[in-house]
């Protein structure tokens, strides 16, 4: 992942969204409660939702 990144944890801080403006997608996490590790749970590309 490179370039343009934005970085976001939910309100509830269950889950973490990188949206990669470059390649236009999005991942999801959850996030761990006890430990705080990251488990990949979502990879949306291309879907041209993001404002720029």
């Amino acid at each position: 992942m490179c370039g343009r990144v934005d970085v976001e944890v939910d309100p509830t801080e269950q889950f973490l969204y990188v949206v990669n403006r470059d390649e236009n997608d999005m991942t999801t996490f959850v996030i761990d409660p006890a430990t705080g590790a990251l488990k990949m749970i979502r990879l949306l590309k291309g879907t041209k939702v993001f404002a720029r």
